[in-house]
């Protein structure tokens, strides 16, 4: 079985903070390395992911790592990109009920996310707010007239 090895996690990727390439390179790398032996335990010949199915995930970062991480235990790695069905994925995961969240899990990207929804938020509050203030100079405009 898979280990989650929160120590581990600590010491390689924690101290890249929020330098998303260093942080998610070190993360990718840990991950990997105990897919492959997990692999190699259990006598399978090949190995992959489901980390770069997300079009938000660096997918040749990953990619390159696991084809790295596969070659240095005698596996081969299984790599496809199936980033350009990923709405539809998307879609029928909700369709379904699926639990979906949008960050990777760790409490960076949490961060990360909810800096990304504020300035979303603030943006469609401040766009409202220009198109508000333009219907008032508009109707302000007529009445001149």
């Amino acid at each position: 079985m898979a280990g989650d090895d929160r120590e581990a996690w600590e010491r390689t990727v924690a101290p890249a903070g929020f330098d998303r390439e260093h942080r998610c390179r070190a993360c990718y790398a840990l991950r990997l390395a105990e897919s492959c032996r997990v692999a190699v335990a259990n006598g399978f010949s090949h190995v992959s992911t489901t980390l770069a199915v997300s079009p938000y995930q660096l997918f040749d970062t990953c990619t390159e790592l696991l084809v790295t991480l596969a070659a240095r235990n005698g596996l081969t790695a299984v790599v496809r990109d199936f980033r350009p069905w990923y709405p539809q994925a998307t879609q029928e995961a909700r369709e379904l009920g699926m639990y979906r969240q949008n960050y990777c899990g760790c409490r960076f990207s949490a961060a990360e996310a909810a800096i990304e929804r504020h300035e979303a938020r603030d943006a469609r509050k401040a766009a409202k707010r220009a198109k508000q203030q333009q219907r008032i100079e508009e109707s302000h405009a007529h009445v001149r007239l």
